[in-house]
C-alpha cells in the first residue's frame, strides 16, 4: 500500500471512530428509564395518550410520567442523576438536558439523587404547587398534593421558595424571592401548605402599594418557615437507597413509624409511597 493509499486509510478509519464515538455518546447521554414494577405509564403529547412504560424507554423533555398504586420507576438523567417516582404519582419532566432544568410534580412522592455538579448559572428545580425546591448537588425527596408540600433533604442543600405571587411593582421581584427563601440542610425537612400561600398573598395584596410593608411581611414569613424546620430522623436510609447501596431499593425504610407525627401537625410518610 503506497502513503497515499495508507494516509486515505487512517482519514477514513480515524473518522468512522469519530462518527461512531459521537453516536455512542448520543446515546449515552440518553434520559432513560432503568427499572420499574408495577403500572408505569409514559405520555409525550400532553396527557392526550398515555402508553405503559418499559426498561430502557427513552424519556425526553416534556414527558408526562404517571404511576399507580404500588408502582414505582427509576429513570437514570445523565446530567443530573438519579430520578425515583413513587406510587400514585404524576410528573412532568419540563426540562431534562438544558441549562434551566426542571421537574414539576402534580402529585405524589419522588426522590433525587443530584450525582452531576452543576455547572455555574445551571440550575435544577422540582416545582409543586405550593413551592419550589432549588438544587445544587444533593440528595432529596419531594411529597406533594393540592393542598401540601414536604420537602426532605438527606445530604447537601436544598432551598425552598413558597409558590405564591409577589406584587413587585418597580422593585426587584428576584429580590424579593430572596427574602423569602428558606435553606434546607441535610438531615432536615419542611412542610408548606397551601392554606399558608393563600394567607401569605392576601397578606401582600393588601400592603402592594407600601413595598416596605411587604418587604417585612416576607421576611415574617421567612421566619416562620425557619420556625418550621425539622429533623428528618431516617435520611441516611435516603441516602443509602438514592446511592444504589440499599437492599432491594426498598426507599419505604426512610420512614419508620417513630417519624409519623412528630406532635406537630405531620404528614403523610414521605418514602412510605415509594417502591414500596
Amino acid at each position: 500500500m503506497n502513503r497515499k493509499s495508507l494516509w486515505y486509510t487512517i482519514v477514513t478509519v480515524v473518522g468512522v471512530a469519530a462518527i461512531l464515538s459521537i453516536g455512542f455518546a448520543a446515546a449515552a447521554k440518553k434520559n432513560t428509564i432503568q427499572s420499574f414494577s408495577g403500572i408505569v405509564e409514559i405520555s409525550k403529547d400532553n396527557g392526550k395518550k398515555w402508553v405503559k412504560a418499559y426498561a430502557d424507554m427513552e424519556i425526553q423533555n416534556k414527558d408526562i410520567i404517571r404511576t399507580k398504586d404500588k408502582s414505582a420507576c427509576e429513570i437514570m438523567i445523565p446530567d443530573l442523576g438519579i430520578f425515583r417516582v413513587g406510587p400514585n404519582t404524576q410528573a412532568t419532566l419540563d426540562n431534562l438536558t438544558g441549562k434551566d432544568k426542571k421537574v414539576a410534580v402534580k402529585s405524589g412522592a419522588v426522590g433525587i439523587n443530584v450525582k452531576i455538579k452543576l455547572k455555574p448559572g445551571e440550575t435544577f428545580k422540582v416545582e409543586t404547587d405550593t413551592a419550589v425546591a432549588e438544587v445544587r448537588g444533593t440528595i432529596f425527596a419531594i411529597e406533594a398534593d393540592s393542598e401540601k408540600t414536604k420537602a426532605t433533604c438527606a445530604e447537601g442543600e436544598v432551598e425552598m421558595l413558597r409558590n405564591v405571587n409577589i406584587p413587585a411593582g418597580d422593585a426587584d421581584l428576584a429580590e424579593l424571592q430572596s427574602m423569602l427563601k428558606v435553606k434546607i440542610k441535610a438531615n432536615k425537612e419542611i412542610e408548606m401548605t397551601m392554606q399558608e400561600n393563600k394567607e401569605l398573598e392576601n397578606l401582600l395584596q393588601k400592603a402592594k402599594k407600601n413595598m416596605s410593608e411587604v418587604k417585612d411581611i416576607l421576611k415574617q414569613y421567612n421566619s416562620k418557615d425557619l420556625m418550621k424546620i425539622r429533623l428528618a430522623k431516617k435520611a441516611q436510609s435516603l441516602i443509602d437507597e438514592l446511592s444504589g447501596e440499599g437492599s432491594g431499593g426498598n426507599i419505604d425504610q426512610f420512614f419508620d413509624d417513630e417519624n409519623k407525627d412528630d406532635g406537630d401537625g405531620g404528614t403523610d410518610d414521605l418514602m412510605k409511597k415509594l417502591n414500596k
